[in-house]
C-alpha cells in the first residue's frame, strides 16, 4: 500500500529524535508526497528542525527548503511560502549568517526565535539569548494575532527560560535572560495558547523566580547575618510550597517534543518548527 503524506510525516517525527540523520536522509522522499499546497509548509517544518535544531546542517536546510519552492505545489502568496521564508531565514542566522532577502518585523522576530531556540537546544546559550533578544525588539512595535510569530516568541522564550532555569548555576546576564524569556513566554501564551498554556508558562514564571532567588540567596550566604539567611530560606521555602500547591502535578520542564502527541498544549519545554496539533509553531 502506498505510503501517505500524513503517514509518511507521522512516522519521521515519531522517529526523528533517536535517528535524527536517518530522518533527514528519509525526508528526501516526501517531495514526491506533496499533493496539495497545504502540505508544503508541514514539511518545511519538519526539514528545518531536523537539518537545525538536531543537525546543525544549516546550509543543508536552507538549500531543501529552498527546493520546495520548485515545487507543483507552491504558490508565493499561499502559507507555505511565508513559513519556508521565515525558515530559511532562521536557518540562515543559526548558520551564522544574514539573511540576504528583506524581511519585515514578523519576519525577523519569528527567524531569530526559532534561530534561539534552535541553539539553546544545542547549548549555545549565548548565542540563544542573543538571537531571542533580537527577536523581541523586532516584535516591539507589535505583532498581529494570528501572525505565527507570535507563537514562535511563546515557544522560543519558554524553551530558553526551561534551559537556563535547569543549569546548575548561571551567571547574571543569564539569570536575568531566564527571568526575561519566562515574562514573554507567559505574555505571548496568553495571545497564542489557551488556559493550559498560560497555566504552564506561570508555572514556568515561578519556577525561574524560585532559582533566582535560591541563586540570589546563595550569593549573599558569606555577607549575611544568620537571620537574614534564615529568612531568605524561609521566602524560598513558602515560594516552593505555594507553586507546587497550585500545580499538584507540574509539568515536566524537559522538552517533550518528540514524545508529546495529543494536545496542542504541550509541555514546558516546545519546539520551534511543528505545526498544530504538536506544540509547536
Amino acid at each position: 500500500m502506498a505510503t501517505t503524506f500524513d503517514a509518511f510525516l507521522e512516522q519521521a517525527w515519531a522517529d526523528h529524535a533517536d535517528r535524527p540523520a536517518e530522518v533527514a536522509q528519509r525526508l528526501d522522499q516526501g517531495y514526491a508526497l506533496i499533493e496539495t499546497p497545504a502540505q508544503i509548509a508541514p514539511l518545511a517544518r519538519i526539514l528545518a528542525h531536523v537539518d537545525g535544531e538536531h543537525l546543525a546542517r544549516w546550509a543543508d536546510g536552507v538549500a531543501r527548503l529552498e527546493r520546495l519552492r520548485a515545487h507543483a505545489q507552491w504558490h508565493d502568496d499561499g502559507e507555505g511560502a511565508v513559513v519556508v521564508r521565515r525558515l530559511v531565514a532562521a536557518l540562515t542566522l543559526g548558520g551564522g549568517d544574514e539573511p540576504a532577502s528583506p524581511m519585515s518585523a514578523a519576519d525577523r522576530a519569528q527567524a531569530h526565535a526559532v534561530a534561539a531556540s534552535a541553539l539553546a537546544a544545542q547549548g549555545r546559550r549565548g548565542d540563544a539569548i542573543r538571537h531571542f533578544r533580537t527577536a523581541l525588539s523586532a516584535a516591539a512595535p507589535g505583532i498581529a494575532d494570528g501572525d505565527p510569530a507570535v507563537r514562535a516568541l511563546a515557544v522560543t522564550s519558554n524553551n530558553l527560560a526551561a534551559t537556563l532555569e535547569e543549569l546548575p548555576s548561571r551567571d547574571a546576564e543569564e539569570t536575568a535572560s531566564m527571568l526575561d524569556a519566562a515574562r514573554a513566554a507567559r505574555e505571548y501564551w496568553a495571545r497564542a495558547g489557551g488556559w493550559l498554556e498560560i497555566e504552564r508558562a506561570e508555572y514556568m514564571l515561578a519556577k525561574c523566580h524560585l532559582a533566582a532567588s535560591y541563586a540570589s540567596a546563595t550569593a549573599r550566604r558569606h555577607s549575611s547575618s544568620s537571620s537574614r539567611k534564615a529568612c531568605s530560606r524561609w521566602r524560598i521555602a513558602q515560594a516552593a510550597t505555594v507553586s507546587h500547591s497550585r500545580w499538584r502535578s507540574p509539568p515536566p520542564s524537559r522538552c517533550m517534543r518528540h514524545s508529546q502527541r495529543t494536545s496542542s498544549a504541550g509541555a514546558s519545554r516546545h519546539s520551534s518548527f511543528l505545526p498544530e496539533p504538536r506544540p509547536y509553531p
